[in-house]
């Protein structure tokens, strides 16, 4: 009778048990690969945190790299143009910064969900202070990130201008 009693506490050890290599619970390392990916080419981008980020990208690359101090640094090699832009989150007006953090945001989420492994299309690197790089080859959400920056620089650039220029007043001139 106690011998039954046993015959349950058996049946979760086997059903518990390790598969034999013969079935399908093989390693994932002998799987076959479906990409350009291989372990002599592993996917590197010497332009994350590098100082020329976008001489270092490839045609059709577009970097975002955020930083925990709040800089965001976007940069691009798309139709044969090369771009860099910083710009320190905090010190942007509203409407600047919701430019920059929504292209930068749509950017992550497209990157995200072009990420896999056996391929280069999305690069990701983080450095040990926690700034954060991407590094993707989608085009279309390079030119969004690359239009917002190109856009707000512009803003800002010509925000400079006007108040490097001083407005004649009256008075000022010689009659």
């Amino acid at each position: 009778m106690k011998a039954w009693s046993i015959l349950p506490a058996l049946a979760v050890l086997v059903a518990c048990a390790p598969a034999s290599e013969d079935t399908a619970a093989v390693p994932a390392q002998n799987a076959e690969v479906t990409g350009p990916y291989s372990e002599d080419n592993l996917a590197f981008s010497d332009a994350c945190f590098a100082e020329d980020r976008s001489g270092l990208l490839e045609e059709g690359q577009t970097l975002l790299e955020r930083s925990p101090d709040g800089t965001v640094r976007i940069s691009h090699a798309l139709d044969g143009a090369r771009e860099d832009y910083v710009f320190q989150v905090l010190d942007l007006n509203e409407d600047h910064r919701q430019l920059v953090e929504g292209a930068a945001a749509d950017f992550f989420r497209t990157a995200g969900v072009d990420y896999n492994v056996t391929t280069d299309d999305v690069i990701y690197h983080r450095e040990m202070d926690g700034s954060f790089c991407a590094v993707v080859k989608n085009q279309e959400s390079g030119m969004a990130v690359a239009t917002a920056a190109r856009t707000v620089q512009a803003e800002l650039d010509a925000s400079a201008q006007d108040d490097t220029e001083t407005p004649n007043m009256p008075g000022d001139q010689p009659e």
